[in-house]
């Protein structure tokens, strides 16, 4: 589904991910290319999901294997390390 060329179905993926919350991270790896999405709704389904994510993550964390959040973690730096990007190109 987030691969799908329905920009509202990729978006609808997105968001039920952010709504699993830690469970979805493995899907973490999938949702970053989604942060270059043509549809801006889209794109902010995405960044909320991983907002949601990685804030459930951050509550369960006693409970995920170090592996995992080691993952997952680094999943969400390459996220911000995209929006960062895209903010410096954004503003210049």
């Amino acid at each position: 589904m987030l691969k799908d060329s329905d920009a509202d179905v990729r978006s609808s993926a997105a968001f039920a991910l952010g709504d699993i919350g830690a469970e979805a991270k493995t899907a973490l790896s999938q949702l970053v290319p989604l942060l270059q999405d043509s549809d801006v709704v889209g794109r902010g389904d995405v960044a909320k999901a991983f907002e949601k994510i990685g804030f459930s993550l951050q509550k369960k964390a006693n409970w995920v294997t170090s592996q995992e959040l080691d993952i997952a973690v680094s999943n969400l730096e390459s996220a911000l390390k995209f929006v960062a990007e895209s903010e410096a190109n954004f503003s210049q």
